[in-house]
């Protein structure tokens, strides 16, 4: 004989099973932070190590300075997609075979498929940005043109189009 969850019963059991996959998800969160904290804090040690040895250096030296006078720099947060003038070339360049408009997505993917293996991860998202940024630093000095109103689009979209200037095709 088969019986029907009462719908009391089925709320308790729906309740139960996204608190249950909740601790999980989280549990799992905390594990990979925990092994991170413990990275961090393996790093932050070596360069305390570096730090104390460069000040024993320092006292070596004919010009004495005091050590903890000197500023901190604080470096990047997030690495470079390519190494300097890298980004400039492969988007001209890419301008420059097609010799005509060419979308922001497909800059981007020339980008992500030219980006070294070994190098930082980042996503399609962040790379589109730094792409777009570029660009309007190359628009800014006049080495690209820009058209707003894309009239090749049927699917709606306002992507920008981009070409070197010279380049006589007109969408």
């Amino acid at each position: 004989m088969t019986w029907r969850t009462p719908p009391s019963l089925k709320w308790l059991i729906v309740k139960r099973s996204r608190i249950s996959g909740r601790i999980e998800k989280l549990a799992e969160e905390q594990d990979s932070l925990v092994a991170r904290l413990d990275h961090l804090k393996g790093l932050i040690s070596r360069l305390r190590g570096q730090l104390r040895a460069l000040d024993e250096t320092f006292g070596l030296h004919d010009i004495q300075i005091e050590p903890t006078e000197i500023a901190p720099v604080t470096p990047h947060q997030e690495a470079m997609v390519l190494p300097f003038g890298q980004m400039s070339r492969i988007l001209l360049g890419t301008m420059r075979k097609h010799g005509t408009w060419v979308t922001t997505t497909v800059l981007t993917y020339e980008v992500l498929a030219r980006v070294p293996d070994g190098a930082p991860s980042h996503d399609e998202k962040y790379v589109r940005r730094a792409v777009r940024r570029r660009l309007g630093t190359l628009l800014r000095e006049g080495r690209v043109e820009r058209l707003l109103d894309n009239p090749l689009s049927h699917d709606g979209s306002s992507e920008a189009l981009w070409r070197v200037p010279g380049d006589t095709d007109t969408p």
